[in-house]
């Protein structure tokens, strides 16, 4: 509720509806469908591997090679939630994604004897104002989508951020470049 109004009073923007994932929900709702594929970096590898089974202390398989691959839900949350490589958090929120970007695009593919675990899972992890008829009209509307098109805000934006004003001790300086 705080940050819809927050967006509401900041950008003017009327936001009725909300959906809410639980960070750890997001390794039951892709192990539900059977894991993601996601493309690891040579300078991601080290950093997933730390988080792998942070939320249950049951640690699946590390992350050994770069490149496309499938992962399950742990390592795809360990995934989305490294920052301090490449572009520190603006590319972890590209990273998260690229993961709800993966989980809709699987959703779209799940075997029709799969919706109810995949609907109990999701029930269980979602927290939501939309009610279940109004979620299952969108559902049906965006299973006809031909293609899943995800575009990403940030604010600011990554070209008008002055670089080197990260203080990894104190947190983030940003400093607006207008020129």
């Amino acid at each position: 509720a705080l940050l819809m109004e927050t967006i509401q009073e900041n950008f003017n923007l009327k936001l009725d509806k909300y959906i809410i994932v639980n960070f750890w929900g997001f390794e039951s709702i892709i192990d539900e469908i059977g894991g993601i594929e996601v493309d690891i970096k040579d300078y991601e590898i080290e950093e997933v591997n730390k988080y792998i089974g942070e939320s249950t202390g049951v640690h699946s398989p590390p992350i050994t090679e770069t490149g496309l691959q499938k992962v399950n839900g742990q390592q795809a949350l360990s995934y989305a939630r490294i920052r301090y490589v490449g572009n520190g958090n603006f590319e972890r929120g590209e990273r998260q994604t690229k993961v709800l970007y993966q989980i809709a695009s699987k959703l779209k593919q799940v075997n029709p004897l799969k919706y109810v675990g995949v609907a109990n899972t999701l029930a269980e992890q979602v927290k939501t104002n939309i009610d279940i008829p109004e979620a299952l009209n969108l559902a049906y509307t965006i299973y006809k989508l031909p293609d899943l098109n995800f575009e990403q805000l940030q604010i600011p934006q990554a070209d008008l951020i002055a670089r080197d004003n990260l203080y990894k001790d104190k947190g983030w300086c940003l400093l607006i470049d207008f020129d």
